[in-house]
């Protein structure tokens, strides 16, 4: 297990990271450019030496600020694949992998470069030059290089980023298999919502130096703490409003917002009391002339105009308006629904927000 806990300080900046990292689990910080996800890394990687703080991985301290530890970056053994690679220009693909091995005999080298070059697909490039491959293959020219030294942590720094999305991809199923093969644990920053939700066992959301929420992803994305963590894994759908009264035959409450009154779940407020909920754009259900509604959809039915739609690969993003505000909520609809109902700029259409998707947002 790795266990963090650092501090660092520059002029206008201050990360402070707490986490740990199981064996076998991949951990991904989510946050925006600037947040302190790189600086992390560099910290446990002994690029950057924390103000204070400790970093332990199992019984082995590579730094404590306390008993002035600090290990060398060579002696923790760490994988580190960075943003563009840093794969040695001057090398061929088996160099490169072989670079960290030099404490091993030739044959040692050859045989382990041999296995890597095999399990990465890099039959057939081994004498080429960075140049002469792809971006796709010199990615996994590097996870091989990482590999090689048998680390005890990986950590992968927007892995992903420079990639087109075909390559993406099958890079995705590498790291998702690799993850299931090593006992080490493992890192991931990105700032990319599908990037975390389908590869982080855990999800840490960072943001100005700081952790705001750490969960499993799907708890992460459906139930953000505050506005800001909502806001960045894409509920973009956030009320300001009141709390009106109680239901408390159902245990649930009436919440004012642009003179409307929605039922949301029971939050132990006050009655006049102020706050902030959301719901995420493909939880806002298109509703169907004649069609018999539950409870849960029913009290929250909205009549809408739609004011644009945008293209989104699968799906379509709806803006729709109720209010004199240049729009009020946004939908997300799957491709075959939108071509289904012929949906256009202008039409009013019906919409629901569903009681169990409206989630309360605690700051």
């Amino acid at each position: 297990m790795l266990k963090v806990q650092v501090e660092k300080r520059f002029p206008g900046f201050q990360l402070e990271s707490s986490f740990t990292v199981n064996d076998r689990e991949l951990l991904v910080i989510l946050g925006p450019s600037g947040s302190g996800k790189s600086l992390t890394l560099h910290c446990i990687a002994g690029l950057v030496k924390p103000d204070r703080g400790r970093i332990k991985l199992n019984e082995e301290i590579f730094f404590d600020h306390a008993g002035k530890i600090n290990l060398p970056t060579h002696q923790r053994k760490i994988g580190y694949i960075f943003q563009n690679y840093a794969l040695f220009p001057h090398l061929t693909v088996r160099e490169n992998i072989s670079y960290g091995l030099r404490n091993k005999n030739s044959d040692q080298r050859e045989e382990i470069a041999a296995r890597l070059i095999k399990a990465m697909r890099l039959q057939g490039h081994e004498n080429k030059y960075p140049r002469q491959i792809s971006g796709g293959q010199q990615q996994r020219v590097a996870l091989a290089r990482a590999l090689a030294v048998e680390p005890r942590i990986l950590l992968f720094d927007e892995p992903f980023s420079a990639l087109d999305n075909i390559i993406r991809h099958k890079i995705k199923t590498d790291l998702i298999k690799l993850r299931e093969e090593v006992h080490i644990p493992m890192i991931m920053v990105t700032h990319d919502l599908e990037e975390a939700y389908t590869l982080g066992d855990r999800l840490i959301v960072m943001n100005q130096g700081k952790i705001l929420q750490a969960g499993k992803p799907q708890e992460i994305f459906t139930n953000p703490i505050s506005r800001q963590v909502a806001k960045f894994v894409g509920m973009r759908n956030i009320f300001q409003g009141e709390i009106m009264g109680y239901h408390k035959e159902d245990n649930t409450c009436i919440f004012e917002w642009k003179g409307r009154h929605l039922m949301i779940n029971n939050i132990n407020k006050n009655i006049g009391e102020k706050l902030a909920v959301g719901i995420r754009p493909e939880e806002v259900m298109l509703i169907r002339e004649n069609r018999e509604l539950g409870r849960s959809v029913k009290e929250n039915l909205i009549q809408c105009r739609v004011v644009r739609i945008i293209p989104e690969g699968l799906h379509y993003r709806l803006y729709l308006k109720f209010s004199q505000d240049n729009y009020d909520l946004e939908m997300l609809l799957p491709r075959h629904v939108f071509y289904q109902k012929s949906i256009k700029e202008g039409d009013s259409i019906k919409v629901s927000l569903k009681l169990n998707s409206i989630k309360y947002l605690q700051a």
